[in-house]
């Protein structure tokens, strides 16, 4: 099923769960909005954020999260962002904190692929299992930032992991 248009949340602690048996595809704005604000996608079989999709939660305690039982795929042009916001005045977008405590969690029974932009606040989770047709657990090819002190990235794999892209925390 592919989802266009804009999914949101209005107020502090609201939650939006997306379970579904087979696939999901996002390809426009889901964002939740309210101190400890949360999303969650559960995909039976594959995840793909598409390019222009965002998944945002820029207040206090965001929590955005995508389980996938196949493959789970954070596409070119995509960005998911917790707890932050970008400020394009000098020209180019630069990555500013908006609130502690926002995080993102991706799990993939299987690949993991990041090649969009992920930003948070806080910590990230980061998780694959074994590739179908190969050897490749975990290719990130995007951007990961945390702009939080002490921030912690945990990138876990039972596969190959291949880091092309940029990592800051």
């Amino acid at each position: 099923q592919g989802i266009n248009g804009r999914i949101g949340s209005l107020h502090d602690n609201s939650v939006l769960l997306l379970d579904a048996k087979k696939g999901i595809d996002l390809w426009g704005l889901t964002e939740v909005k309210g101190t400890d604000s949360r999303v969650q996608f559960n995909a039976g079989t594959s995840f793909y954020l598409q390019e222009g999709g965002k998944i945002i939660g820029r207040e206090t305690g965001a929590e955005l999260k995508a389980t996938s039982a196949g493959s789970l795929n954070i596409g070119s042009g995509s960005a998911m962002t917790a707890g932050a916001r970008f400020d394009d005045s000098s020209g180019s977008p630069v990555a500013v904190k908006t609130a502690d405590n926002g995080d993102v969690i991706l799990e993939s029974a299987h690949e993991l692929r990041i090649l969009g932009v992920i930003t948070t606040s806080d910590g990230m989770e980061l998780s694959s299992g074994s590739d179908r047709e190969g050897t490749l657990g975990f290719r990130m090819a995007g951007t990961l930032t945390s702009l939080a002190d002490n921030a912690t990235l945990v990138l876990g794999s039972v596969e190959d992991v291949h880091l092309e892209g940029d990592v800051e925390v």
